[in-house]
């Protein structure tokens, strides 16, 4: 995820219909630099991914191709979501 800001803040849950989500997160690294912040994760598994957020982001890629995301506004929070498609449930890398 690519963020406009770096007060932007993140907290991944993972696939939110398996009972262990976060175990599709295998990775995850923040970075900020030049007022963006992104989080760039390695994770495996096919199905919806969540994150709650306090900001929306620009953009979210996987394997490099730009997704489409929904939002659920709650608060000063908002939950992500986006389908990790079946093409590859391996691994995969996300960039938000």
């Amino acid at each position: 995820m690519e963020f406009s800001n770096n007060e932007a803040k993140l907290a991944p849950i993972g696939l939110i219909k398996m009972f262990n989500s976060g175990g599709a997160i295998k990775e995850l690294r923040y970075d900020e630099a030049e007022g963006t912040a992104t989080a760039d994760m390695k994770v495996r598994g096919c199905g919806l991914f969540g994150a709650y957020s306090s900001a929306r982001p620009k953009r979210i890629q996987v394997d490099s191709e730009e997704v489409q995301f929904g939002t659920m506004k709650n608060l000063a929070w908002s939950l992500l979501i986006l389908e990790l498609r079946r093409q590859n449930c391996t691994n995969r890398t996300m960039r938000m």
